[in-house]
């Protein structure tokens, strides 16, 4: 018996966040993205099998009626070994390589690299988005800035913050998991002053020279006005 099943939606390429919001809301437990051609894009959302795979189709087609939807087993891996196998180096700026501990790569003149260890649910540093993120950082984090990275997922903007001269640096995230993997990362980096913590953005979070939150848009949205809040005048 499989103990997972993936579900494919094709459909146009501006519509692709929003059913990527929607399938992590169904329960997905993990997205690829793809680009199909210059209109359309795929996308493949792995399911737990306790999760009914008929409830989930009817739900999207309900939702996403523009949709093509397709079904297939997924077998039992190992996922830790899985993703160990396939997870390659990522230069995701001209000062940055994100990679694992067994790779034997060299930091990019006058930049870093970041030790992570790669984990299926949080972000391993490919994704468009945390290359822009990445970009900003650079652009903008100067030494003694106190910084604020929301949605911190396995911590790779909070520890490229440090290395950049950032003063202090804290990390959130709402996922539990989330939080231990940062702490296993920022170990790997031997770097200090980055505080994990598993929570959202409150009215308490006050005078960070930076905020950062690399997070889908329709979690970001509402967030809005914590997060300028959160950044001193």
């Amino acid at each position: 018996m499989n103990s997972w099943y993936q579900i494919t939606v094709e459909l146009p390429l501006d519509a692709l966040e929003a059913a990527s919001s929607i399938l992590f809301e169904l329960g997905s437990c993990g997205l690829e993205e793809k680009g199909v051609d210059g209109k359309i894009g795929r996308l493949t959302a792995s399911f737990a099998s306790q999760i009914g795979c008929e409830g989930v189709v009817r739900e999207i087609k309900a939702r996403l009626p523009a949709a093509s939807v397709s079904t297939s087993g997924v077998e039992t891996l190992d996922w830790a070994a899985t993703w160990r196998d396939r997870f390659e180096p990522v230069w995701p700026t001209d000062r940055t390589v994100i990679c694992a501990p067994w790779h034997d790569v060299d930091p990019p003149e006058d930049g870093f690299r970041i030790l992570i260890e790669p984990k299926t649910a949080f972000g391993t540093g490919g994704h468009e988005t945390t290359r822009l993120a990445l970009r900003g950082l650079e652009a903008v984090v100067r030494p003694g800035d106190r910084v604020l990275d929301v949605g911190t997922g396995s911590g790779i903007l909070a520890i490229a913050a440090r290395k950049l001269g950032a003063k202090a640096v804290t990390a959130i995230d709402t996922d539990p998991l989330a939080t231990e993997n940062v702490w296993k990362n920022v170990s790997l980096n031997d770097v200090t002053q980055i505080v994990a913590e598993t929570r959202s953005v409150t009215a308490d979070d006050r005078g960070y020279q930076v905020v950062v939150a690399n997070i889908i848009s329709s979690i970001l949205t509402p967030m809005l006005g914590k997060l300028r809040a959160a950044a001193a005048p």
